[in-house]
């Protein structure tokens, strides 16, 4: 018996060995692709993970999308609360600053309106001392004589600070102005003064038996305090351009607010006619005494200054 294969010649019943060997690497290859399907297929934990975990997946990439989306919408709300504060700012801001300009507005239209009544009834006055000054007393509800009285002080003040500066400035220093001792000077020579003789034209009606109201001796005095801011006005005007005819006229402007102030308080007072005069006359005295008792003491160095003027004007030229 001989095998079909290799022709090799066998007993009975017996196997070549060539068939053996064909047949083992077939075997080896099944068991290999067996054990490498038993690998690969899934069993049930990894058919479960093969399963759950898509959906896992899947949730969690929708929160992350939701989370994603959620962030910029987050920060887009963020944006629109800052915008909206900020425009209400800018709205708060603009508010007050239209309200502080209707504001000012307003003040300076009552100002100007002040003004230009105050000017009305200076100009009323220089026509008219004595019947305007009987008017104004008689209105007892009307302060236009005290406004008048405020309104010569602080133009005077402020003409006179000017001056100072413009003489502190040609100096250059070589004498120190003492602009505090200006100011205060001048709120005492203006507002002070007058205030004084209306409170000692008071106290003498009073001494006298006469009969006059607070408003009455404003208007007097309110009425003199406007010749005094036009004598003083003409008076620095025309000196810059003759020096002697400016003091004339301002001396002969002088004795018109006196006389103009004494013609008022007559026919304001109600008192016999010839303590009229009296009562005036210790008024006027004890006030101008007050007056350069207070100039003396505030100004000391105004004084220096003004009796070395000859000196001061060869150092300014």
């Amino acid at each position: 018996m001989y095998c079909t294969k290799c022709g090799k010649k066998l007993e009975d019943g017996e196997v070549c060995t060539c068939t053996q060997k064909t047949q083992a690497p077939h075997m080896q290859a099944d068991t290999a692709q067996v054990k490498k399907m038993q690998v690969e297929q899934p069993g049930e934990k990894q058919f479960e993970e093969y399963i759950v975990k898509p959906e896992q997946t899947k949730t969690e990439q929708s929160k992350q999308e939701q989370t994603s989306q959620s962030e910029p919408t987050q920060a887009h709300a963020q944006a629109a609360d800052d915008e909206k504060t900020q425009k209400k700012k800018v709205f708060k801001d603009v508010h007050l600053n239209e309200k502080d300009a209707e504001w000012a507005k307003e003040k300076g239209t009552q100002a100007a309106g002040t003004i230009k009544e105050i000017g009305k009834k200076m100009l009323c006055t220089l026509k008219k001392p004595v019947s305007h000054a009987t008017e104004m007393a008689e209105n007892d509800a009307g302060n236009d004589g005290l406004k008048m009285i405020v309104t010569k002080a602080v133009v005077l003040t402020v003409i006179i600070l000017l001056v100072a500066v413009s003489i502190g400035k040609k100096l250059q220093g070589w004498i120190e102005i003492p602009y505090g001792n200006v100011l205060l000077m001048m709120v005492a020579v203006t507002l002070g003064a007058d205030w004084l003789e209306t409170a000692l034209l008071r106290v003498f009606n009073g001494v006298f038996k006469g009969n006059a109201s607070k408003n009455a001796m404003y208007a007097v005095v309110g009425t003199r305090a406007v010749y005094d801011l036009v004598t003083i006005l003409v008076t620095v005007i025309l000196f810059k351009f003759v020096d002697v005819i400016a003091l004339g006229i301002g001396t002969a402007l002088v004795l018109l607010g006196a006389y103009v102030e004494f013609a008022a308080y007559i026919h304001v007072v109600e008192m016999n006619e010839d303590k009229k005069v009296i009562a005036f006359f210790i008024a006027k005295i004890c006030t101008l005494i007050i007056a350069l008792l207070i100039v003396a003491a505030l100004g000391k160095d105004i004084l220096y200054i003004i009796s070395n003027w000859n000196n001061i004007g060869y150092y300014m030229n």
